[in-house]
């Protein structure tokens, strides 16, 4: 893992052409589309180019943790319990009731068991860990993701001017932004992302955890990551992957002094608000997967990226105009294309493979990982949705795609009460949407990933 000095620290060098890729990482969809995106950049780079991976820290709870089989019992209890239907009880499931809020009257618990009700109180949403924690976590998720990296483009490098052999993908985590990120999850639904980089001491650890309560609990989880984080540095230590915290007056000396910034956003558009109010945007060439026009099929009460932080999305969309270009790819279109899996799996392996498992398919993640390399490939003959992907391919596919270039608004931009929801308009001032009907068959990425690749 590179020191960043060899860098000339993240100032970097004059006339970088930089790609800038802001995301959280906690989904199958989100590694995807940052494997993608380095092969599409990487290999046409001159030496100038860098491809910068901002990981978006956001609160996590380390303790807590749900089995697919616990998780299908609760939903099963708030559909027979409350009279919900499938994708109402996971509403309920995935944004929780606050604890002062008295839900039972919305359930009928008399003929539930003791356990049935135990089980049902996940629903109140409890604190998140300290923001120590969270740090803790997103740490152990970008050092999964770098080793990731290393074993999927250990190919794309280049040879620098003084003849040295260098990496071009650094991974900066943002952890200053954690304070203003507000996770609309629930943390007793939250999805156990660190499982699937653990070896096996590792997911004992975890499982010896789960049978403790109260304080050893914490201490036992806190040693888990620690004991996690530790083994990951050191495998990462002669790898090319530059791995860091995000200094923020250092990345805005870099796009000042870069050739070109081009900007994909899969988190909340908290950075993007910093960079705007630097005086920064005119050198960015944006395209965020953010925002809806109907909210109906939305799980929150806000979209999701929206939701992490409104009042960045809102400033960022009302200063859209200010950035060198800005797209937004809306719910909509970012669920209208399904990815083969074979294909898929061609580009990130079994590494992907589980996170698809665990997330796509609601498998539960210890499982995949004690019976990795055995869990069976029934579910490779579907196809999967895969919205950052997607959003990605509208930015550097565009070609490939049957887009149609629409102009949005915020139609309740001034009004704190209400979500933020698109409209379509018809002045061109307004901000560009990428318009994609669903497709029919199937996208074979991997064909598109072995063009660039070989530069054919």
């Amino acid at each position: 893992m590179k020191a960043l000095t060899e860098y000339g620290g993240q100032c970097g060098v004059e006339a970088e052409k930089l790609t800038i890729i802001n995301n959280d990482l906690p989904d199958s969809d989100n590694w995807a589309a940052v494997l993608v995106a380095l092969a599409q950049a990487l290999p046409s780079m001159e030496a100038n180019g860098r491809v910068l991976i901002i990981v978006e820290a956001r609160q996590a709870s380390l303790t807590r943790y749900m089995t697919a089989a616990e998780r299908n019992d609760l939903l099963d209890v708030i559909e027979k319990s409350g009279g919900k239907c499938g994708r109402e009880a996971l509403k309920i499931l995935l944004n929780g009731f606050p604890k002062d809020h008295d839900y039972t009257d919305a359930f009928d618990t008399e003929p539930l068991s003791s356990d049935k009700r135990e089980l049902l109180r996940k629903i109140e949403r409890p604190d998140y860990d300290p923001l120590a924690d969270a740090k803790k976590h997103t740490n152990l998720v970008a050092l999964d993701f770098a080793s990731y990296i290393a074993k999927y483009a250990s190919d794309w490098r280049f040879v620098d001017a003084d003849g040295a052999d260098r990496d071009n993908i650094e991974i900066l985590i943002d952890y200053d932004g954690l304070g203003r990120i507000d996770n609309p999850v629930n943390p007793n639904a939250h999805h156990r992302d660190d499982l699937f980089g653990r070896d096996e001491a590792e997911i004992k650890d975890f499982e010896e955890m789960t049978t403790l309560h109260g304080k050893p609990r914490e201490h036992a989880a806190r040693n888990y990551y620690e004991k996690s984080i530790k083994r990951k540095t050191s495998e990462l230590e002669k790898s090319g992957v530059t791995i860091a915290p995000l200094v923020r007056m250092s990345l805005y000396e870099r796009i000042k002094a870069a050739k070109s910034v081009d900007w994909f956003g899969g988190c909340s558009l908290t950075l993007l608000r910093d960079i705007h109010q630097e005086g920064l945007a005119a050198k960015l060439a944006c395209h965020v997967q953010a925002g809806t026009l109907d909210l109906s099929s939305n799980m929150f009460p806000e979209q999701f990226n929206i939701a992490l932080n409104r009042d960045a999305a809102r400033y960022v969309f009302q200063h859209h105009a200010d950035f060198g270009d800005f797209w937004v790819l809306p719910s909509h279109s970012a669920q209208a294309i399904k990815y083969s899996l074979p294909a898929l799996l061609k580009l990130g392996g079994e590494d992907l493979d589980r996170r698809i498992l665990g997330f796509n398919f609601g498998e539960d993640a210890v499982k995949i990982m004690r019976q990795s390399g055995t869990f069976g490939t029934e579910h490779h003959a579907k196809a999967v949705c895969m919205p950052d992907l997607t959003a990605l391919l509208c930015m550097i596919a565009s070609e490939k795609l049957d887009l149609k270039v629409r102009h949005v608004r915020v139609k309740n931009a001034g009004d704190k009460g209400e979500p933020l929801l698109f409209e379509y308009s018809d002045s061109n001032l307004d901000m560009k949407l990428h318009h994609l009907e669903n497709l029919s068959e199937p996208f074979d990425i991997s064909s598109l990933v072995v063009q660039w690749v070989s530069g054919s």
